[in-house]
């Protein structure tokens, strides 16, 4: 009841409580979702959930969601047209191209993750002082949708913007990998 008084919907505070069981009753350093859709409709069929000790395991599954948001997009609009052909006997005239007529579900709610993911990342390092590439990557990648190279990202404009630093960078190297150590700098001010 609180999530939902604080904004959130009640399916996602449902499954926000549900990971957070999860995560304490198996042990888990990191719980999950990935949401998949209905095929003819925009709501959610069922949540496919993922436990995991290490980090890694969040990486893999979110480069397996990575490639399956398009695959259930496009399986989803063909889906739509065949039902359309079916309920009005009217073939679409765009249909054999593969254009995509409306807007595709997941882009709005994968904007709003990314955001959601910066602000965590951002105050994760805010408040511990520094952080492992690898457990930053932890903290953000259980939000769905936010994939590593979002964080990348991230990590290269706060290094230019003078928030961060990135420990172990060599040559002419930008992006952080395993094993550096992001130290935040602080907010940068508008008077650098």
């Amino acid at each position: 009841e609180e999530r939902v008084r604080s904004g959130m919907r009640c399916e996602d505070a449902v499954l926000d409580v549900y990971c957070s069981r999860l995560r304490g009753f198996g042990g888990f350093e990191h719980v999950t979702s990935t949401r998949i859709l209905k095929p003819l409709e925009d709501r959610s069929f069922f949540h496919l959930l993922y436990a995991t000790r290490h980090w890694k395991g969040l990486k893999e599954f979110r480069e397996v969601e990575k490639k399956a948001v398009d695959v259930q997009e496009h399986v989803r609009a063909d889906a739509k047209i065949v039902g359309r052909v079916q309920r009005t006997g009217m073939e679409d005239l765009f249909a054999g191209g593969g254009v995509q007529t409306g807007p595709r579900t997941y882009e709005a709610e994968r904007r709003n993750n990314i955001k959601r993911g910066y602000a965590r990342g951002r105050d994760a390092l805010s408040v511990s002082g520094s952080l492992l590439y690898e457990a930053l990557l932890g903290e953000v990648l259980e939000i769905p949708l936010v994939w590593e190279s979002d964080v990348k990202e991230w990590l290269r404009e706060m290094r230019r913007s003078g928030e961060i630093e990135v420990q172990g960078l060599t040559g002419r190297a930008t992006t952080p990998k395993v094993g550096h150590r992001i130290v935040w700098k602080g907010a940068p001010s508008s008077s650098r």
